[in-house]
């Protein structure tokens, strides 16, 4: 097996970021800060449906309304198959940048 790409945002500037890769027909969104602390899993299809509701500004109520929650001092809780991750407001600001300019399309996102 080749070695996995992970794509950050060009918007995160302090190594604090959303990490996303895709890997078959899956894509996974980790944490930079803590590698191994697992990964949110999505088929290609709902990878999809998240970047088009980041894309209408609806991703905090339109994919799935358990998916993100509001959380505390600002940060953004990120459900999913697997764990659980808390984002700050800047880290998931630089994620909404990118996604808007197509840094986290599949294509984009293929090892």
């Amino acid at each position: 097996m080749s070695e996995l790409v992970w794509v950050r945002s060009s918007r995160c500037i302090d190594g604090s970021c959303v990490e996303v890769r895709a890997e078959d027909d899956l894509v996974y969104v980790r944490y930079s800060k803590d590698p191994d602390g697992g990964a949110i899993v999505y088929t290609r299809e709902q990878w999809q449906r998240v970047l088009d509701a980041v894309r209408a500004d609806e991703w905090l109520d339109d994919v799935d309304e358990s998916q993100w929650l509001p959380g505390a001092y600002g940060s953004v809780v990120w459900r999913g198959e697997g764990p659980t991750l808390w984002f700050t407001r800047a880290e998931i600001a630089a994620f909404v940048e990118g996604a808007k300019r197509g840094e986290f399309d599949l294509a984009v996102t293929r090892g």
